[in-house]
């Protein structure tokens, strides 16, 4: 429990940072990025589970 509670707080500190020095712009692009890079695991999960049901 005081791993997470540890993540969680640097977790919202490097967030908290980040926001005040990027602008909207970059936060949008930076979002845009990591949505393509999500859906690429996705993609790449949903492969290998194909590929591990089907042989």
């Amino acid at each position: 429990m005081t791993g997470i509670l540890l993540h969680d707080i640097a977790l919202m500190a490097i967030v908290a940072t980040t926001r005040r020095a990027m602008n909207k712009t970059a936060i949008m692009w930076v979002s845009v990025l990591a949505g393509f890079v999500l859906i690429g695991f996705a993609a790449y999960f949903g492969y290998e589970f194909g590929r591990t049901i089907w042989n």
